[in-house]
């Protein structure tokens, strides 16, 4: 199925589905304005949901090749369809635009969390590092690796739940076969990606150790002023537990095992047992893992929720303001 077509479509042989057209949403605001077009908040007229629209304008994808980008993060969205992902719902084009249509999220990310709290207690990060972990564990079910797992991309849903977001770095990845590109978020990078000597999906489990080391003593494990700095930090490997923040010798575990830098004895690598083992961590022996799996465990954190009824939307004309371009959370942050 083209980028054209509604993800909605029938194929198979049946007949199809009338196509999706923009003319089949109501624009409520513009979220932001990217490089390359537009994040929209719509509401779907026929089923009265909200939903998030992202455009890309063709004219800039002819000047900057970005066609293959676009294809491959249509492809990956439309493999995936988990509780912990922004699904697609549609994705189609006019004669000015490629367009993308996810679910709407009500929440924060987690970077915005962190700035309003600088950090956040043992139970509730290792609740989001276990909905984290099963984003992770599903993702790479389907062959898929996110490649840039970072506060900004992982969304806290109006009931806490994680919610993983952009996936326009991602890639499908098979155990044969080493990816070279090097690509994502500077510090949330795993050595390897640096290195520039082949990875695996593992560089996502790496992420996630960043994250839990930032959620917990809010800031990163490998630091430097200049970029040059940070890639020698983390090649180096080594970090501190600093002593303004006292951690729990079972989530130490975890984080030092999420930042070995030879990948295969990495937590998370099916040569270290891989998520079937990550779950019988000490750190995680409080979690319910099928009742985080089914989303029916309540999360202990409980982000800052802005309230979306129509009357407090702005109109096209105007843009949202900066607390409510966070919670709206999909498709807002630029990759590197």
């Amino acid at each position: 199925m083209g980028i054209c077509a509604s993800t909605s479509s029938v194929e198979g042989g049946k007949e199809k589905q009338p196509e999706v057209r923009l003319e089949d949403f109501e624009i409520i605001s513009t979220i932001k304005k990217t490089s390359h077009g537009k994040i929209k908040l719509v509401r779907n007229k026929q089923s009265d949901v909200l939903l998030v629209l992202k455009s890309t304008q063709k004219s800039l994808v002819k000047r900057n090749t970005l066609l293959p980008i676009i294809i491959q993060e249509r492809n990956i969205l439309a493999r995936l369809q988990s509780p912990f992902i922004c699904n697609l719902k549609y994705a189609f084009q006019d004669a000015e635009n490629f367009y993308l249509v996810v679910e709407y999220k009500a929440g924060r990310d987690l970077r915005a969390a962190l700035k309003k709290q600088r950090k956040l207690n043992e139970e509730s990060v290792a609740f989001i590092a276990a909905e984290v972990a099963s984003a992770i564990a599903y993702i790479h079910s389907h062959h898929i690796v996110h490649r840039n797992l970072r506060p900004e991309n992982l969304l806290l849903d109006e009931d806490g739940h994680v919610v993983v977001t952009d996936f326009r770095l991602s890639s499908f990845f098979n155990e044969k076969n080493m990816l070279y590109v090097s690509v994502g978020t500077l510090a949330y990078m795993a050595p390897e990606i640096l290195q520039k000597c082949g990875y695996t999906h593992t560089v996502d489990w790496w992420s996630l150790g960043v994250i839990i080391y930032e959620l917990l003593f809010g800031k990163r494990p490998f630091r430097g002023k200049k970029d040059e700095d940070i890639k020698a930090a983390i090649l180096n490997g080594k970090f501190l537990f600093t002593p303004d923040t006292t951690i729990s010798n079972e989530c130490m575990t975890v984080i030092k095992g999420l930042l070995r830098p030879h990948s295969p004895d990495r937590f998370g690598d099916e040569e270290s047992g891989g998520f079937t083992k990550f779950k019988t961590l000490l750190w995680f022996k409080a979690i319910d893992w099928k009742g985080v799996e089914k989303v029916t465990v309540k999360p202990p954190f409980q982000p800052e929720i802005i309230q979306t009824t129509e009357n407090r939307l702005d109109p096209i004309s105007k843009e949202l303001s900066g607390s409510q371009k966070t919670a709206l959370g999909i498709f807002q942050t630029e990759c590197l």
